[in-house]
């Protein structure tokens, strides 16, 4: 049995409702939701918090990998003299890499999971049609005789999706922002898009106004005039990369500046609106 049904059969023997339990450990329903379907995994310091509200411990939840020998646990000189550093910042500077940190893993999770899938969806589709595959031909050859490939069927892609993540005005501060999975149609989704996020502010408009989704490609190099989506001073922004600014579209806000001694984190470049499929910015 996986983490996520211990932490729901654990939820729902003790008589608790995501919700119920979503309020005692400070997130929300929905992340709960993820928990359980494996969606995305807790945080550290969320999973003490379930332990308490569940009344285990991490030999429950994890008690079907104990026949699994454990690995000594050793580190590079690269990854110590990151721990080195990551103990000498503040906290404000360690919930930035926290930040990152935890947006690069449930990336990887996704991609994973995705690449899983669209393997399955390859055996699936060569078992139903075994010929199929031994007519393909190469760029350039012939085929005698050889009836035409059927087109694949309507296809969906999955991608990350922040809940009311990142503010397009005075920024956001998101310390419990939620991370689902969607499903869209893979002819919607603009090339190298992989999350879409939740506007909030009307200081991008009129390219982007309050309730807009966007596309968003996961990146951290953007080019001068790019819209993106960043992490500064404890806020979270979409905004136009001016290189030492984030610049707002609506006039009545001034740019803001990022010094020397900023916490600043490019995230994403903002490809599109989501509306009936995209608009590219």
């Amino acid at each position: 049995m996986s983490v996520g049904s211990r932490i729901k059969e654990r939820r729902l023997n003790i008589g608790l409702t995501q919700e119920q339990l979503a309020k005692l450990i400070g997130v929300t329903k929905g992340s709960i939701a993820n928990y359980e379907n494996e969606v995305s995994v807790p945080k550290v310091e969320i999973l003490f918090k379930l332990f308490d509200a569940l009344k285990c411990d991490a030999n429950y939840l994890y008690q079907d990998d104990m026949d699994i020998k454990p690995m000594e646990f050793t580190t590079t000189l690269a990854e110590q003299d990151f721990l080195t550093k990551y103990r000498k910042l503040e906290q404000r500077s360690k919930g930035a890499v926290d930040m990152l940190l935890e947006y690069e893993y449930e990336q990887l999770i996704i991609n994973q999971r995705q690449h899983e899938a669209e393997l399955q969806y390859t055996k699936e589709e060569s078992e139903e049609q075994p010929g199929l595959y031994a007519r393909r031909i190469r760029r350039g050859g012939v085929a005698n005789n050889a009836p035409p490939i059927p087109k694949k069927e309507h296809k969906m892609t999955k991608l990350n999706h922040f809940e009311g993540a990142y503010g397009a005005g005075g920024g956001q501060i998101n310390d419990n922002a939620t991370m689902i999975t969607i499903e869209v149609s893979e002819d919607d989704v603009p090339e190298g898009a992989d999350t879409t996020i939740d506007i909030a502010g009307d200081s991008m408009e009129p390219t982007l106004s309050d309730g807009d989704v966007v596309y968003v490609q996961h990146t951290n190099q953007l080019e001068i005039g790019d819209i993106g989506v960043f992490y500064l001073d404890g806020q979270n922004f979409i905004k136009e990369y001016g290189g030492d600014e984030l610049i707002s579209h609506n006039p009545e806000y001034a740019p803001i500046q990022i010094s020397e001694f900023s916490t600043f984190v490019i995230q994403g470049k903002v490809l599109g609106k989501k509306i009936e499929g995209f608009v590219a910015l």
